[in-house]
């Protein structure tokens, strides 16, 4: 496009197999295009044929659920990924015309963690209720906080007692009782005790009153941060299946690094059984699509661990959790979750929390073991097309291979 400012879209393309052409399974292509800032995202759709142009894709290769999502990203921003996006998509779908699956990974370096959170086990940016449980680690609430025989960081290394255990935004109404461990509590608001110190660590001390400003966790840039971090998870292309039989849910990766799954919010509601299988070592990032989620009475099996298995809810507003115990943190910056029983071996981030008037499930302090933040690297222009180049190749022997 020539004139004007533009943004980039994100053109969600899935296509099937040449050589296995019957076959069911698709393959998640991603590639991008610009249009005028704007411009209505239904007129930004483009037919069939363009789809081809500017994805790259080989001719032949059906396309299938063709969409077209904001990035979110601005022009210059774009620009510097615009031709590493480019080339992949290339390497990509060329290995699909010959039946060939290239992990996406292995070409742009993908950082998972959680390192906005800072280290607590229970994050809201709005209210919890928080009753007859407990969590494990450290909270910070970003809303008002009520307590009820609740208590916060039994099992946090005794330290620094001056070190927040407990956080809140707003107003804290610890009259329903309880205990906070080893650290100090820091209040945005007013300060309800219940008759005794809710802190009890030697040296530990509750302050309140302090505004949301001046807390030792900043909820706004903690929100702003992780909510751009789900959204981009949920659009990675999976790198490993998913299936389902009999009630039990199965995910199988083979990466040593990052293993990535893309399920929907239904799939997942129906499941009983929880199995997810990937090397020693490796992580799992579990995307779940859908506006209403829900994990009720389920059993989890499989070789991956808890501190590196993540849960992202992208899109869902409401998440119901009970019965369930989950090996793994649980990232839905959008949801308000009701978690009534059971509990999670993981950090959880979400809206809100509330659990049942007799009580609700319980965090275990494990923190997902994520990758530092830092730029995914982006090769020199050189050295792409040298691998390019070679990867065409060896595809192209392979397809004559296969067809000899």
């Amino acid at each position: 496009m020539e004139g004007g400012q533009t943004e980039i879209v994100n053109v969600r393309v899935q296509t099937r197999p040449k050589l296995n052409a019957n076959s069911t399974q698709t393959e998640t292509l991603t590639c991008q295009r610009q249009i005028q800032v704007g411009a209505n995202l239904a007129a930004a759709k483009v037919n069939d044929r363009d789809y081809y142009s500017f994805c790259h894709i080989p001719e032949g290769l059906p396309l299938i659920n063709n969409r077209v999502l904001p990035m979110g990203l601005s022009t210059k921003a774009a620009t510097r990924s615009s031709t590493m996006n480019s080339l992949q998509r290339i390497v990509k779908a060329s290995a699909l015309a010959c039946g060939i699956t290239l992990s996406i990974a292995s070409l742009h370096a993908i950082n998972v963690n959680l390192d906005e959170a800072g280290g607590y086990n229970l994050v809201t940016w709005g209210d919890a209720t928080l009753k007859n449980s407990d969590t494990e680690g450290r909270v910070a609430v970003g809303g008002n906080a009520t307590f009820g025989s609740y208590s916060v960081g039994y099992s946090s290394t005794a330290g620094d007692p001056a070190r927040a255990q407990l956080t809140v935004g707003g107003n804290l109404d610890g009259s329903g009782g309880g205990q906070v461990y080893n650290g100090s509590i820091y209040v945005g608001g007013n300060y309800t005790s219940p008759g005794y110190n809710l802190h009890s660590a030697a040296g530990s001390t509750t302050q309140s009153n302090l505004g949301k400003g001046n807390l030792p966790f900043n909820f706004d840039a903690a929100q702003a941060a992780l909510l751009t971090k789900s959204t981009d998870w949920g659009a990675l292309s999976a790198t490993g299946s998913s299936t389902t039989q009999w009630g039990t849910l199965t995910l199988e990766g083979n990466e040593d690094g990052l293993n990535i799954f893309n399920i929907d919010a239904a799939t997942l509601a129906a499941a009983h059984t929880f199995e997810i299988f990937v090397p020693t070592g490796a992580k799992a990032l579990i995307n779940v699509s859908g506006a209403v989620a829900e994990m009720s009475n389920m059993g989890f099996f499989g070789t991956h661990t808890a501190p590196k298995t993540l849960f992202n809810f992208f899109e869902a507003t409401q998440l119901d959790m009970v019965g369930i115990g989950v090996t793994g943190s649980i990232l839905a910056p959008l949801a308000d979750l009701t978690f009534t029983s059971g509990n999670v071996d993981g950090q959880v981030i979400v809206n809100s929390f509330q659990g049942a008037q007799w009580g609700s499930g319980e965090m275990h302090d494990v923190i997902f073991e994520g990758d530092p933040n830092s730029p995914a690297p982006i090769p020199d222009t050189g050295s792409t097309l040298a691998l390019i180049a070679t990867a065409l190749v060896g595809i192209v022997a392979v397809s004559r291979k296969l067809k000899g």
